[in-house]
């Protein structure tokens, strides 16, 4: 079976990659001799940013904004490429993606034929107006099966499709794909403050501390911080998780890749897309707020998906 792997934005969310390679592995794991290629819509954001000078000043980026793009700036993936499936991973629940090229690109996949299979799939506000903006491209696009990563996504989609399941977040699989557990030489903390400010007591530390940054692509002075990790591979990132002693982050991913690490992590955030946890019966909070999840519950609930997975590809 070829598949067409949809990736995220690994450059502008170090988060999205870790998606990305754990769905890529459950794929592989679900699909024994699956053959895997990529695609994505990114060229549309970065050439959009670019034409308009991300970092540049505000007249200027108002000024730019002005000036149409070049139409030859981006290639069409729907034009030049053909699969079995489409499979898309994350954040397609959002109006963010519904109203993007992302979108109009997939359902041109869909009108050539293309199966299209969304797995780990949450949304981002968990409005009523999202909600209904993706009810509706369910019922006006051809999908051939969809497994939710948390409880609410997976009740809004319920009777939209044939094939609608209860998941997890894909970026659970990532320690099948990538485990570099055991190459820490000392003990660190990992603190990684991405969308608040870093609270003051990590200020003076009794353990070292690395900061990774999880937003590369729009990075500038401001962002700078002793020990910050900054790089355009997810596996930098990923070694330093997997090493920590502790995690403490307002990254729902950086959560998320802990818990699949089995590190300690202490989440200080109230988004909407930590729902992606609720997915987690057994996820249990320490008495010094630290989250942990057996590995039995973990594994049986990454079995599950791929079993959901395989009755979704069995039908195509």
């Amino acid at each position: 079976m070829r598949i067409l792997y949809y990736n995220n934005c690994w450059f502008t969310n170090v988060g999205e990659a870790f998606i990305d390679i754990g769905a890529m592995e459950m794929l592989r794991r679900a699909v024994p001799g699956v053959r895997l290629a990529n695609i994505s819509n990114m060229t549309a954001h970065y050439v959009g940013a670019i034409a308009t000078g991300h970092q540049a000043h505000p007249a200027r980026r108002w000024f730019n904004r002005l000036r149409p793009l070049p139409a030859h700036s981006i290639y069409s993936a729907a034009r030049d490429f053909e699969a079995d499936a489409v499979v898309l991973a994350g954040m397609v629940a959002t109006r963010e993606f519904l109203t993007t090229g992302s979108c109009a690109m997939i359902r041109e996949f869909a009108r050539r034929g293309t199966r299209l299979i969304l797995i780990g799939v949450g949304a981002s506000e968990y409005s009523e107006a999202e909600r209904a903006a993706f009810r509706n491209f369910l019922r006006e696009t051809p999908v051939a099966g969809l497994i939710a990563r948390d409880p609410q996504t997976h009740e809004a989609c319920a009777g939209q499709i044939a094939r609608c399941f209860p998941g997890i977040d894909c970026a659970f699989w990532v320690p099948d794909a990538f485990d570099p557990r055991g190459f820490a030489r000392n003990q660190y903390d990992v603190v990684s403050f991405c969308r608040s400010p870093e609270p003051a007591m990590f200020a003076h530390w009794p353990r070292d501390i690395i900061r990774p940054f999880h937003f590369q692509f729009g990075a500038d002075r401001s962002h700078l911080r002793p020990d910050m990790l900054i790089s355009d591979s997810p596996y930098d990132y990923l070694t330093v998780y997997a090493n920590a002693r502790h995690v403490h982050t307002d990254l729902v991913h950086g959560a998320i890749i802990s818990l699949a690490y089995d590190i300690p992590i202490k989440y200080y955030h109230d988004s909407p897309r930590a729902r992606a946890l609720h997915s987690l019966e057994e996820l249990e909070t320490g008495a010094e707020g630290f989250l942990r999840v057996s590995r039995a519950h973990l594994e049986l609930k990454k079995t599950q998906m791929i079993e959901r997975l395989r009755t979704i590809l069995e039908s195509i």
